[in-house]
């Protein structure tokens, strides 16, 4: 059967185990190949896509080992999600 899906639960989930758990593997279950990071316009650029997530991840807990993303607040409005975060 179907199963529903909290967005909120799923951005929690993505931040959880692609970032803080460093699960690389698994990014393909929480972002599109048609996702886009807006980031500011001081930091790097991303690839698009979870390769470009996967890049990044991988870059970060590479330089950080013990990485670490907190939600601080969480926001939703039909598909859309928005996350303020806490390192």
């Amino acid at each position: 059967g179907c199963i529903a899906v909290n967005n909120k639960d799923l951005v929690r989930a993505a931040f959880e185990i692609v970032w803080n758990c460093g699960e690389v593997d698994r990014v393909r279950e929480f972002y599109s190949e048609d996702f886009c990071s807006h980031q500011p316009p001081t930091a790097p650029a991303w690839d698009p896509g979870p390769d470009g997530v996967a890049k990044i991840v991988m870059l970060l807990r590479t330089a950080f080992p013990d990485y670490h993303e907190q939600i601080e607040d969480i926001i939703s409005d039909g598909d859309r999600v928005v996350a303020r975060m806490g390192y």
